[in-house]
């Protein structure tokens, strides 16, 4: 048998046994997708049945269970359906025959609950015959085509090996294979007559080809490494554009903003445009807490998905996170990083707390002089970040940077100048009171004394009013009678009492403007509290007003205070105009919550620190500006002269070298924050 033969009986039975598998693959494989659909609708066909006949047979409807079921045994597959409920005699059953016995029955069987009840049982019969059938003509027609195809695959060849020749075959494939690109391949050309003409044709023509398609691509590459190096390039050009009118842009916004956290907020309108990534936040670590951040900005993004709070310097306490990982890093090593596979090292980012986690991440360090120091954030890129983007978040965060600086130095301007404003304004003030005082102080004595004689003399029995009278013709008794009935010994009280009130504002006014050195121990700052608080519950000028008993008072005294240096009767004074001024601001509010106190004591550096926190109606920022100012009242006219928290500063700052402060916001509350040097610090 020659090798043509046996090459076209082994490609004949190849081809028959390939088609014969395939035939038996994709038979089998739609039966095993026949009977999962089967089965599937099995499944649905029983949620249906139980839907539709829960109701009519709880109603016992006979005829609706009948044409219900009917509906559902219209499925060919389905060999037999009945229901059954022994309490009502109701049993409907339907069947059919199939025409042959191949495939499996399928039996299910379920109870129809109605509201929790057991109402009868259904069962249903599925059988696979008609599947099987189908499967089964399936089979015996690709068999059919499969034997078709093999005897006419069988005469083909025999009709091509048998006509074609065998040079004519190898030249077809060389030139197939050139055509592929396959250059290499090697043409036999000792052929003779047009055969190898032809074939040395083919061998010269393969060679010049090749010749020009190796010079093509020699200035392909060249001409695409051109090109790389251009729109690289152009890329960084574009990109350098973009920092820098994102600088410049950020820097014209900037000048507008209020505050620290304004920069930081319009930094990330502005750097998004430039650094992709939807999550990133501004951090800040002081030298007061350097294990913790404070979150100046975050972006939208996160912002709506993370909640993060963010630290508010007019409040009194900020929103802090924990310092970790790659974050602590950036911040005190002072290096910028690209962490674009977070996941594979859990924990080495420590991102703040309910912040959402990222599948890339850059930090890039900031620092503020040497006091501050800081991390700008971003993650969420799709694919990752990449150096350019590096090189653009240095380069804004060095545009953050001096913006802050900026922002920084005016705040620092203005608060000095305030100072200075506010010093001068004290200073004016101090001497003005100072003479006033002694001005009102000598004719304010004369009328009290005065008025306390004149009091003596018409109501008390002394000897010399019993004579006088006498010597008059009048009895004393109808004298005191005669000034009741008119009501002047309420007159003269009332002269008294607006006397001793004038008097106590000179007093005020003297302690406005003097200073003392005298007079100052060590005392528990501790205990002169618990005694404000005493003194302001039993106060009668409180009481007039309103209960002070009923305020809530929350104290938090740290253990072990040192003693401070001071006039406890002045600091007592300090502690009750800030109670008395709290309490009837908290009491005026018109709220439901009830009125409260919380006092903190705890020790800062080397001063004893007193934070009064009430959650009153709190002070907008011009009130706030101004509540240490002489004669500055928000009161009605009668009700405060204006002076209770101007005496509180001079007291503090002046006689005592100490610092008070107020932090509020409308609606908030507000929280006194007093400083006093500890005894040990006189050494």
């Amino acid at each position: 048998m020659r090798l043509r033969t046996r090459i076209i009986i082994a490609v004949v039975i190849a081809c028959s046994i390939i088609n014969l598998s395939l035939c038996f693959y994709f038979t089998g494989r739609i039966r095993q997708f026949e009977l999962e659909k089967l089965y599937s609708g099995i499944e649905k066909s029983l949620y249906m049945i139980r839907l539709v006949t829960a109701r009519p047979l709880y109603n016992v409807d006979q005829e609706t269970l009948r044409a219900n079921l009917e509906t559902f045994f219209d499925d060919k597959n389905m060999k037999s359906i009945s229901l059954k409920a022994e309490d009502i005699n109701i049993d409907i059953s339907l069947e059919r025959e199939f025409d042959s016995n191949a495939g499996t029955d399928i039996s299910k069987k379920i109870d129809i609950t109605y509201q929790g009840m057991r109402l009868g049982t259904l069962q249903i019969v599925y059988s696979t015959g008609f599947i099987e059938k189908k499967l089964a003509g399936l089979r015996d027609h690709m068999l059919y085509f499969t034997g078709l195809v093999i005897a006419v695959l069988a005469l083909v060849l025999v009709f091509v090996v048998n006509k074609l020749m065998l040079p004519v075959s190898e030249l077809s494939r060389a030139a197939s294979e050139i055509a592929a690109g396959n250059l290499d391949r090697k043409i036999e050309q000792a052929g003779v007559g047009e055969i190898g003409k032809l074939a040395r044709n083919f061998a010269v023509m393969r060679d010049a080809i090749k010749e020009k398609i190796n010079d093509l691509a020699r200035i392909n590459f060249n001409l695409e490494k051109q090109i790389r190096l251009k729109e690289i390039n152009e890329k960084k050009i574009f990109r350098q554009s973009r920092v820098i009118n994102a600088v410049n842009c950020f820097f014209q916004q900037s000048m507008l903003a209020e505050s620290y956290q304004g920069i930081a907020r319009i930094f990330f309108s502005i750097a998004f445009e430039v650094i992709p990534g939807g999550y990133g936040f501004i951090g800040e670590v002081t030298d007061e807490s350097e294990d913790h951040m404070d979150i100046l900005a975050v972006s939208d993004q996160v912002a709506e998905e993370c909640r993060i709070m963010l630290a508010d310097t007019d409040k009194a306490g900020g929103s802090t996170h924990a310092l970790g990982g790659i974050i602590s890093e950036v911040v005190f090593g002072q290096k910028s990083v690209i962490l674009n596979e977070p996941e594979l090292s859990p924990g080495s980012v420590c991102l703040p707390e309910q912040h959402v986690p990222v599948e890339s991440f850059m930090g890039v360090p900031i620092k503020l002089g040497s006091e501050m120091k800081g991390i700008i954030a971003f993650s969420g890129k799709d694919g990752g970040y990449d150096p350019e983007d590096l090189k653009a978040c240095e380069t804004l965060a060095l545009a953050l940077v001096e913006a802050l600086s900026l922002k920084r130095r005016e705040d620092e301007k203005a608060k000095l100048e305030e100072m200075m404003v506010h010093s001068e304004k004290m200073v004016s003030l101090g001497g003005l009171a100072a003479g006033m005082a002694h001005e009102i102080n000598n004719p304010l004595a004369g009328i009290l004394q005065n008025a306390q004689v004149i009091r003596n003399r018409l109501r008390e029995k002394l000897p010399a009013n019993l004579a006088a009278a006498e010597e008059l013709g009048m009895e004393f008794d109808a004298v005191c009678a005669y000034m009741e009935k008119r009501k002047i010994y309420r007159m003269l009280d009332s002269v008294l009492e607006a006397g001793k009130r004038a008097a106590a504002i000179v007093s005020n006014m003297l302690s406005f403007a003097r200073k003392s050195a005298s007079g100052f121990v060590k005392e528990d700052i501790c205990s002169i509290l618990d005694k404000t608080i005493e003194l302001a519950a039993s106060d009668y000028n409180l009481k007039k007003q309103f209960d002070f008993k009923k305020i809530r008072i929350i104290k938090e005294y740290s253990p072990g205070m040192p003693k401070i240096r001071c006039k406890a009767s002045e600091i007592q004074q300090v502690f009750f105009n800030i109670l008395s001024n709290g309490a009837q601001a908290m009491v005026s509010q018109n709220s439901s919550e009830q009125p409260c106190f919380e006092i903190r004591v705890c020790a800062e550096g080397r001063m004893a620190r007193v934070d009064i926190i009430d959650n009153g109606p709190g002070m907008s920022r011009e009130v706030r500006k101004r509540v240490f100012e002489p004669f500055f009242t928000t009161k009605e006219v009668g009700e405060g002269t204006g002076l209770g928290l101007a005496v509180c500063y001079f007291i503090v700052t002046e006689n005592h070298k100490g610092s008070i402060e107020v932090n509020s916001t409308p609606s908030k509350g507000s929280c006194f924050i007093v400083r006093l040097p500890f005894a040990d610090n006189d050494a």
